[in-house]
């Protein structure tokens, strides 16, 4: 998932960090863990999962709210500052998600699980990909193959940040490719962590469709809207 210095990199900052600075709970500010244990069962009871369409997306399941402060900080935690404990605290967010929910998910079983893919330069300077440490948690309680690699990120294109619903398609308009075939997979996960305009989703999910996907579905943390 993170390689090279990068890797190493990254693991030092974390190892000084939880030596210099202690953890607290993010909600509560008890010391110890970034989300304490009664602190992660009260955002299971208050997080409300939305299910919705889009184009190109058959169904797309968000788990939360982004204006769910916890839940942003989380995912800041994960993508800027990679808190590796995060990608945990999110898989249990998922594996309770999917008890509860199983059959929005496994009605017409998807047959794999594809990370929306960041483009080569931008892996190499933040060290990871979010969303493959989210479709790895998806695909281990799904039961459902993930596919690295296959999607690729063709085209580097400027941050969606501050850029409206149509700049963010014409933005992403060509930025991705599917580098194989996918034989005998009709129906596909795209997973990623934030679901603000969709239009990142919409361009993965568009050239996955015109490539003989029959149906295509998207999984996130939260729905920013």
């Amino acid at each position: 998932m993170l390689g090279g210095a990068a890797q190493f990199g990254k693991k030092i900052l974390a190892i000084s960090r939880d030596l210099l600075f202690p953890v607290f709970c993010i909600s509560c500010r008890t010391e110890g863990e970034w989300l304490c244990q009664p602190c992660l069962e009260k955002l299971q009871l208050e997080i409300k999962p939305q299910v919705f369409q889009h184009p190109y997306l058959s169904k797309v399941i968000a788990l939360a709210d982004y204006k769910n402060e916890t839940v942003a900080r989380l995912i800041h935690l994960l993508k800027y500052e990679y808190v590796e404990e995060i990608g945990e605290i999110f898989e249990k967010l998922i594996e309770e998600f999917i008890r509860q929910n199983a059959e929005i998910i496994l009605n017409g079983r998807p047959s794999a699980i594809i990370p929306i893919p960041l483009h080569k330069k931008r892996y190499l300077e933040r060290g990871f990909n979010q969303a493959e440490i989210l479709a790895e948690s998806w695909g281990r309680h799904l039961g459902v193959p993930i596919l690295k690699n296959v999607l690729i990120r063709s085209r580097q294109t400027k941050t969606q940040v501050g850029l409206n619903g149509i700049e963010r398609r014409s933005n992403l308009r060509g930025a991705f490719t599917l580098r194989q075939p996918l034989v005998n997979i009709d129906r596909v996960i795209l997973v990623d962590d934030v679901f603000t305009t969709g239009s990142t989703m919409e361009e993965a999910a568009r050239v996955l469709r015109s490539n003989g996907i029959k149906e295509v579905w998207g999984e996130v943390i939260a729905r920013e809207s």
